[in-house]
């Protein structure tokens, strides 16, 4: 198992060593102190901060539960569950929708950069057939004269 010092747990799981401490303090992280030359510090394995995240995020995860007296009709719970669902599913499509119109608007601005790349070639083209053709009626009234 790796072990960990304050400072390297801290920056492992983003948080500040004071933040760490007061875990450490109040027993929700394990951790061993250790002697070392200038005295003792904690020590932490990798994997207890693993599982505390873990746990953090099951504990964010969970309903609570409320025991009520009053009933509910079957339908009202379905209405309550439909609108839920709905309301999640228009908040993921908004976002999906967001994200293609952004991505058209990339590929919109990334096409009128070519499209005006080209114009320029095509100007900058213009310009070279003209100077050629200047040029070979130079050379011609040249051999003329």
């Amino acid at each position: 198992m790796e072990k960990l010092t304050i400072k390297e747990a801290a920056e492992y799981i983003g948080k500040s060593t004071s933040w760490l401490r007061k875990k450490i303090l109040n027993n929700e992280i394990h951790a061993e102190k250790e002697s070392f030359k200038y005295g003792e510090r904690y020590i932490i394995e990798k994997q207890e901060l693993d599982n505390y995240q873990k746990i953090a995020k099951m504990k964010k995860e969970s309903i609570d539960v409320v025991e009520v007296e009053e009933k509910i009709s079957k339908k009202d719970l379905m209405n309550e569950l439909v609108e839920a669902v709905y309301s999640q599913n228009k908040k993921l499509i908004n976002k999906s929708i967001k994200k293609v119109t952004d991505k058209i608007d990339q590929q919109n601005k990334a096409i009128e950069k070519l499209i005006n790349e080209n114009e320029n070639i095509k100007r900058e083209l213009n310009k070279i057939r003209k100077h050629q053709d200047k040029s070979l009626w130079n050379k011609v009234t040249n051999i003329i004269k």
